[in-house]
């Protein structure tokens, strides 16, 4: 028996087959980015909408070969059109927030300037931070903060650095002050000086030298350094750094102490 040519209705159920399984190849690969967010969210659920009204289309396709070809056919043309009208809109969507969003990222080190003074009982850091927006689009910076903590230390209490004592500086020592802007496609390093005052609690652990034996000579510091922007959310940058119980005596003298900073590991 010869074969049958496809009808017109083969030939758009085919295509809409197709599309069906693009529009889930977008999704998949939207979560093996790992996109995260209002925009990701959103954008995810104009591809769900789009395949809904296309399934919605090819079922309206079946039920024209049953009967009323005439009528379900019209009535699929007025959803052919939405469906193109949603597709545009996706597009859309996703030009203007993924292709054109700031994308800010955080890196530190390589070192840390640790110093205390005994007689004000001010810890005081310096060390260097890189922002980086790796969009296409600038993005406002509008505060910065730090926290320190010691998570080898049982009974550790943080040291939070708010904005009111941190010090950005540029490489020529001009002094920034939040809101700034970074540039799309731009970086922009900064030395940056917290200091805190100690209390009982924070003193206690930060100097706490019980951890310290003849297998553990050092112990690990974790500076959390956090930005905030006005259009995307800026993931906290996790740097670590290493002290032994002599840079602990070092600092309790009023000395300073000069150590590698660097990503945490498994962070």
């Amino acid at each position: 028996m010869p074969a049958q040519n496809p009808t017109p209705e083969d030939d758009l159920n085919g295509k809409l087959t197709q599309f069906l399984a693009q529009a889930e190849n977008i999704r998949q690969k939207l979560d093996a980015m790992g996109a995260k967010g209002e925009p990701a969210r959103l954008f995810a659920q104009s591809i769900d909408e789009i395949r809904k009204q296309t399934e919605r289309l090819q079922e309206t396709i079946g039920s024209a070969r049953k009967s009323f070809r005439e009528k379900y056919f019209k009535d699929a043309g007025s959803i052919v059109l939405s469906v193109l009208a949603l597709i545009l809109t996706g597009l859309n969507f996703g030009y203007t927030y993924f292709w054109l969003s700031p994308d800010i990222r955080l890196s530190g080190g390589p070192n840390i300037k640790i110093s205390y003074s005994p007689d004000r009982k001010i810890l005081h850091l310096d060390w260097k931070v890189v922002v980086a927006n790796f969009g296409r689009k600038m993005d406002l910076i509008n505060w910065a903060q730090a926290k320190l903590t010691s998570p080898d230390v049982q009974t550790s209490t943080p040291i939070e650095l708010p904005q009111s004592t941190l010090v950005l500086q540029m490489r020529g020592g001009e002094r920034v002050f939040t809101p700034f802007v970074v540039k799309d496609n731009s970086a922009i390093e900064f030395d940056v000086g917290a200091e805190q005052v100690l209390g009982k609690d924070t003193f206690g652990s930060f100097f706490d030298a019980s951890y310290f034996g003849q297998v553990k000579l050092q112990r690990q510091e974790e500076l959390v350094v956090s930005f905030s922007a006005e259009h995307r959310k800026v993931d906290p940058r996790r740097l670590c750094f290493s002290l032994s119980s002599d840079d602990l005596l070092t600092l309790q003298k009023g000395q300073v102490v000069t150590t590698d900073l660097d990503f945490c590991k498994g962070k």
